[in-house]
């Protein structure tokens, strides 16, 4: 993901430290991120702005995800909601002959 990032982001090295940032900080058992954007931008000395972006560039490149839940928002690393971890691209096998995809833990 940091080669991803540091291809593809406007500010790879504050994407990089939010990315290890947010893996430090998910469950380990769901991948749930449980740090707010405030807490986020204060940790990393960024904008909050700049972190809603960054973690826009994050979810278009797969890392993390970011599942229907009313009116809330949570994101998750991509790998524990058994989301891709790998940027869009070609679908798995599964998926391209309308397999199930991956459910996430319960």
């Amino acid at each position: 993901m940091e080669l991803w990032l540091r291809e593809n982001s406007k500010c790879p090295r504050q994407a990089a430290k939010l990315w290890s940032l947010l893996l430090d900080d998910a469950h380990s058992d769901t991948g749930q991120i449980t740090l707010t954007r405030d807490q986020i931008a204060t940790q990393l000395d960024i904008a909050p702005g700049n972190v809603s972006r960054i973690m826009t560039e994050l979810k278009r490149g797969g890392a993390i995800s970011c599942p229907p839940d009313g009116c809330s928002v949570r994101y998750f690393i991509a790998s524990a909601t058994g989301a891709r971890t790998e940027p869009a691209g070609e679908p798995e096998p599964e998926q391209a002959q309308g397999g199930p995809a991956a459910a996430p833990p319960a």
